[in-house]
């Protein structure tokens, strides 16, 4: 491959994403782009200018813009996703560039993955809004190809610490999958897993226990109702939130502010 890289001052141009999953018989492929293929199942070669690139799932290859190359299943089933792009003429002036790595390997348990993998679901949704910011999402994308690469770890934030900060801006609402996953380009699945690997707790418990501290707070320093405490943590029945309230302080919200405020009364 002619050396590819991303350059931050430039936004890749989807042209398509697809899946492969069927014997090809070797067909050549001539791209006016490059593809990136990701093996979701099973194994494929893949060969380029006489070199022979062996893909497990999990394996990832960038192949050039206007080369000749085969796609060769060596097993069934099998699939690949392919995601073709353009990148523009790299430009004068920019604030860094960055070499897109030809092959990856064991990619299945990274965040790399996932928002492939979610990514494909989002551009063939159908969704017209979607366009919007559908090459910033695939710029994501290649920039955690070359942090993988790179074994890049951030030292001071991790994708926990980003969830609990999305979680305590939405501590007045039920839990939202769905909006998670589009707000992190991330499976609620991935998201979970690596919540509980790195702070102990389910994402959904550690919601409630926000929206519960939030609740204790409420009945100490105001005087609303059980009902309108509920209605502002996002609890439209006041009874389940106080199931899940006493689940937590061993109490009903009623006695817990009674108690609470009597046992702290000036003498």
């Amino acid at each position: 491959m002619n050396e590819l890289t991303l350059d931050n001052k430039i936004m890749p141009v989807v042209v398509s994403v697809s899946s492969i999953n069927e014997p090809t018989n070797k067909e050549e492929y001539i791209y006016d782009c490059y593809a990136l293929y990701i093996v979701t199942e099973g194994q494929v070669k893949i060969i380029e200018q006489d070199i022979t690139y062996t893909l497990n799932k999990g394996s990832l290859l960038f192949t050039s813009k206007a080369l000749s190359h085969t796609l060769t299943p060596a097993t069934t089933p099998f699939c690949v996703n392919c995601y073709k792009f353009n990148m523009e003429a790299q430009t004068s002036g920019t604030t860094g560039t960055f070499i897109l790595p030809k092959i990856l390997h064991n990619i299945s348990d990274s965040i790399l993955y996932e928002k492939a993998a979610l990514y494909m679901k989002m551009f063939n949704s159908g969704n017209y809004y979607l366009g919007l910011d559908i090459n910033v999402k695939f710029y994501d994308i290649l920039s955690e190809c070359i942090k993988l690469n790179n074994n890049y770890h951030p030292g001071q934030t991790n994708l926990s610490d980003h969830i609990a900060n999305y979680l305590h801006e939405h501590i007045n609402e039920q839990l939202n999958t769905k909006n998670m996953e589009k707000h992190f380009y991330l499976t609620y699945k991935y998201m979970g897993t690596a919540f509980k690997k790195e702070t102990g707790y389910t994402i959904l418990n550690y919601h409630t226990m926000l929206r519960m501290k939030s609740a204790a707070h409420l009945l100490l320093t105001t005087t609303g109702s059980i009902d309108e405490i509920s209605r502002q943590l996002g609890y439209s029945d006041a009874l389940y939130f106080s199931r899940i309230f006493k689940k937590h302080y061993l109490v009903p919200p009623q006695v817990y502010r009674k108690n609470t405020l009597k046992n702290h009364t000036p003498t």
